[in-house]
């Protein structure tokens, strides 16, 4: 696999970075003509189509659902993937920035470390954790309630495509890193990928945020009793948008990893109806490209 960055798009030196580009240039070969076919345009498919491609794909969305011992193990297996890192072997004091329920956190601080968990929906919080030791704090993390270079080391998964702030999160974990401090992140499914809509439950269609209108959707969730879509609570944002926000805080942060994953196995939707995909997507790669995960060091001013 070929490994280099997205130099158009992102400055400053990475040590490590992963990007397949053999998968990106199959999946731009395996849409590209469809879409370029004519300039006709779908507002969405019909009630037929949506009712038959989530038969289809029902499989996927049984297959998100998970119990506590899933919760428990995962958060297990992340926490200790997160303490093997180098950057994170020294580090005594953790912050989690949208710890859900804190099932990561929880295992950090089981292992002897300081760790602070925050996310903005304190409801979900499990106090199972919260006797592991950590800290679990409800708030917002563009005004995190820390004083400066309190921690030295901050994650986030499956976080950033929710937050449309993220200059303000950006700059409250440089304030609250201390010099030399790292952040890590993991997130997606982003918002133009297969899965970005987050509507596993009820809607397991891949690209159904292209395919269907909202209208249709949220009408067909309503009558099977279902919880809504919080389309609210998705950012949107392109992988441009994503490649920019690095960009803009080079200079307070160096780029130590930086790696990005293709979901192709959908793409013959987008074969199938390009008119729903026409003019939706600025950059083809939007359309399959799913996660992105940088280590950042804080950089001192």
């Amino acid at each position: 696999m070929k490994q280099t960055i997205r130099r158009t798009l992102m400055k400053n030196t990475v040590i490590s970075s992963v990007v397949d580009h053999s998968r990106i240039m199959r999946g731009r070969y395996y849409v590209k003509p469809f879409l370029n076919q004519s300039s006709d345009v779908s507002l969405g498919l019909d009630r037929q189509h949506l009712e038959s491609l989530i038969e289809k794909y029902r499989d996927y969305g049984k297959g998100r659902s998970y119990n506590q011992l899933d919760v428990d193990s995962s958060g297990k297996n992340t926490a200790n993937q997160i303490l093997a890192m180098r950057s994170a072997g020294s580090a005594k004091d953790f912050l989690e920035i949208g710890c859900g329920d804190g099932h990561i956190v929880g295992f950090i601080a089981a292992e002897g470390r300081n760790a602070t968990g925050v996310d903005i929906d304190g409801v979900r919080f499990n106090q199972r954790y919260v006797k592991y030791g950590a800290n679990l704090i409800c708030a917002d993390a563009s005004k995190l309630p820390f004083q400066d270079e309190s921690f030295d080391f901050v994650f986030s998964y499956a976080t950033f495509e929710h937050i449309s702030d993220l200059d303000s999160v950006l700059s409250e974990v440089y304030r609250v890193l201390r010099p030399g401090g790292h952040l890590f992140v993991n997130f997606g499914p982003l918002y133009n990928s297969p899965y970005g809509l987050h509507a596993y439950y009820a809607v397991p269609v891949p690209y159904c945020q292209f395919l269907f209108e909202r209208g249709m959707m949220d009408n067909y969730i309503e009558e099977i009793g279902q919880s809504p879509i919080r389309y609210k609570e998705l950012n949107g944002w392109s992988l441009n948008q994503y490649c920019e926000l690095w960009n803009r805080f080079d200079t307070k942060f160096k780029r130590i990893k930086y790696r990005e994953w293709s979901w192709l196995k959908n793409l013959d939707l987008v074969r199938q109806y390009p008119e729903c995909f026409r003019g939706r997507v600025a950059n083809i790669d939007d359309l399959f490209l799913s996660t992105i995960q940088t280590l950042l060091q804080k950089v001192n001013i």
